[in-house]
């Protein structure tokens, strides 16, 4: 096999014998422009080349489409930047959204045209299997996805531009948040005492927690034994628990803050003492049926681990019992912040650090519906000096 390279005006073109035939019988040559650069950059993608089909690296991009070029592309990109969350859902709005309008497309033939086409398209289809719109937000992540991917194959020499650089998102219409329910200190001590009467009382421990801790679900259900310091009455947070399609996955929060040591107070670590017992008394009696290791907090009934939609489907069905029939799983963390922070006792900095949080910043602007009542608390404090 061998190359050589040809001045031709402006450009340089690279020409390579492939030591092989085609059907007419002729000598089949790989050959490949480049403009816009000198002869040391000619000659050095000339090696590149060369090495790349001596060693089976080498894609012909006339015959890659952009369908066979994702393919290539999401496995080498999930490994470098991708949680197994985040790689489920590209692969997902690859295979649904991305592939059907773009798929057919050979890579080096994809235009700025068929990407705002893609745009329009998607803007049009609405959500799969949904009469209703798609969500700015979702739009703009796919247009992500095919930016990311595109921008990957201008690194690996693959097309000369990314086409889709000149495509933006629609404007985002103002998000709107979910709204927060703040359990009072009634709705709370119903709900605990009738989970505590009930027959589940690995329920009852695992409200209480969040509650008391304002762990997320997936913290909470990935806790092992191990991650508790009854002496010191604080738990570890070091992990999550996520259902990737069928897998369930432990693995460490997605950001650094979320790693942190939580207090919790003597009735919830007498609790949770009492739970450990009540697991090893069913652990034992169950014997040889028993599923997975002893050492999780939180189990499904005959061992192994519980995942966040579980518990979140059991609660739904629960909450009405109890008067909570808008109240979120989620809304546990909530109301365990807003009472902290509506107490005036914990400073914004502690409460940030227990919950996780990147900044204090967060924080406020989290729950800064607690700050107008305390603003007002603030005025009657200063006006006691001088009244």
């Amino acid at each position: 096999m061998r190359g050589w390279i040809e001045k031709r005006g402006n450009s340089y073109r690279i020409n390579i014998d492939t030591g092989t035939r085609d059907a007419g019988g002729n000598r089949k040559l790989i050959r490949k422009t480049l403009k816009g650069v000198g002869s040391r950059e000619a000659d050095a993608e000339l090696t590149k080349m060369l090495h790349e089909l001596n060693t089976g690296l080498y894609i012909e991009p006339t015959k890659l489409s952009f369908s066979d070029y994702l393919d290539k592309w999401l496995p080498s990109h999930t490994r470098e930047k991708l949680s197994p969350m985040s790689a489920d859902r590209y692969q997902r709005e690859i295979d649904n959204r991305i592939k059907p309008i773009l798929g057919h497309i050979l890579l080096e033939k994809i235009t700025p045209v068929h990407i705002q086409a893609f745009v329009d398209e998607i803007i049009r289809a609405g959500r799969l299997k949904e009469d209703k719109p798609l969500s700015t937000e979702m739009i703009t992540y796919d247009l992500k996805i095919v930016k990311t991917a595109l921008k990957k194959a201008v690194q690996w020499g693959l097309i000369p531009r990314n086409p889709a650089d000149s495509i933006a998102a629609p404007r985002a219409t103002k998000k709107h948040k979910q709204e927060m329910h703040i359990l009072t200190e009634d709705q709370i001590k119903k709900t605990l005492a009738t989970l505590k009467q009930g027959k589940d009382h690995q329920k009852y421990v695992l409200i209480l927690l969040l509650v008391s801790t304002g762990l997320r679900i997936g913290e909470a259900l990935a806790l092992e034994w191990s991650d508790i310091d009854f002496d010191d009455a604080v738990i570890s947070v070091n992990k999550t628990v996520q259902r990737i399609k069928k897998e369930i996955i432990v693995k460490p929060p997605k950001t650094e803050t979320s790693i942190r040591k939580v207090t919790i107070d003597d009735h919830l670590v007498a609790t949770l003492k009492r739970h450990k017992v009540r697991q090893s008394e069913r652990r034992l009696l169950l014997a040889n049926k028993w599923k997975g290791t002893t050492n999780k907090v939180f189990t499904g009934p005959i061992g192994g681990l519980t995942v966040p939609s579980t518990i979140e489907g059991w609660w739904i069905k629960f909450r009405p019992e109890v008067g909570l029939d808008n109240v979120r799983l989620h809304d546990l963390r909530h109301t365990h912040a807003t009472h902290l922070l509506a107490s005036g006792q914990v400073d914004i900095k502690t409460i940030s650090a227990r919950l996780g949080h990147k900044n204090a910043s967060m924080t406020l602007n989290t729950y800064s519906h607690v700050l107008p009542a305390k603003e007002r608390g603030a005025a009657t404090v200063m006006a006691h000096l001088w009244t």
